[in-house]
């Protein structure tokens, strides 16, 4: 039973982190191909709307129930969030500058490699659900 539930969760987790990734990818194209905005400096800027939606629809849809105030959340979400904002950048970054490879694709990767980690702080500590 808990099994199925965290994987409904995870699943939950998954489609809202997908759509939130896809608007944080087009802001990044954006800002780094149309506005031509450094890719290091766009990481973060576009890091921060997710953060945002990704706490408002965390509580909303994926995990039920408040252990916190919304301010305290929002704070635990905010710095979960700075060790993720960190890890893209030097991801991306190592994927940029080592690898050779787009911003674009060191970022998408980057993202992935977050992913798991902001979905287990949320479950753990933010939502504890």
């Amino acid at each position: 039973m808990i099994r199925k539930l965290l994987s409904v969760r995870l699943v939950r987790y998954l489609v809202m982190a997908s759509a939130i990734v896809a608007l944080e990818l087009a802001l990044f194209y954006i800002l780094t191909t149309w506005l031509n905005v450094n890719y290091l400096i766009a990481t973060p800027l576009t890091m921060l709307n997710s953060i945002v939606l990704n706490w408002h629809f965390s509580h909303r849809f994926v995990f039920s129930g408040r252990i916190h105030t919304p301010h305290k959340e929002f704070m635990l979400v905010l710095a979960a969030s700075i060790v993720g904002v960190v890890l893209q950048i030097l991801i991306t970054a190592f994927c940029v500058e080592t690898l050779k490879l787009l911003p674009i694709v060191g970022k998408t990767g980057a993202i992935a490699a977050t992913f798991f980690w902001n979905y287990w702080f949320r479950r753990r500590y933010v939502f504890a659900a």
